[in-house]
This record gives structure tokens, C-alpha cells and sequence, in this order.
């Protein structure tokens, strides 16, 4: 007789090792309750970087911001961009 038993797991992912440009090695460590598995199998995923967007040009400048507009990238890792962060420095 076989028993299937729900767990709630987590799983916390690790670049150990970067294996060749864009391609990761991660290693699996599996939380299941009160035991912890690391999981000795590996995955090798290849990453799609997309290109860096167009040159910032500021629009709008009032007192409390300013407006900032650029070009899109040209290849855009086979997803559309749907946000960007602004840092200032």
C-alpha cells in the first residue's frame, strides 16, 4: 500500500559556479519540514541578456522631478521590457 503524503517544501537556488558567458550552474537545496536535502543533480540554463537601452535624454524638469525618455534596446532577450529602474547617484 502506498502512502502519498503533501509537503510544503522551499526550495533556495545558488550560483555555485558559472560555466561558460550566460550559462549558470545551480545547485538545489531542498527544505522539506524538519530536513534538509541538497539535491545533487544540476541544471544549466542559458541566460538571454537583453541589450542596454537607448541614451537618456531628460524632458521635464520641475520641483519635484524630472522626466526621463529613451529607446528601447534593440534585441530585448525575446520578451518585451516592461519596466526600468532609475538610480541617482
Amino acid at each position: 500500500m502506498l502512502f502519498f503524503l503533501k509537503l510544503n517544501y522551499t526550495i533556495n537556488i545558488k550560483i555555485k559556479k558559472t560555466i561558460k558567458k550566460n550559462i549558470l550552474k545551480l545547485f538545489l537545496f531542498v527544505s522539506l519540514g524538519l530536513i534538509t536535502t541538497l539535491v545533487f543533480t544540476s541544471a544549466n540554463l542559458h541566460i538571454d541578456a537583453l541589450g542596454p537601452p537607448g541614451r537618456p535624454v531628460i524632458t521635464d524638469i520641475n520641483r519635484h522631478g524630472c522626466t526621463i525618455t529613451w529607446t528601447p534596446p534593440r534585441y530585448d532577450g525575446g520578451a518585451p521590457v516592461t519596466h526600468y529602474q532609475v538610480e541617482y547617484r
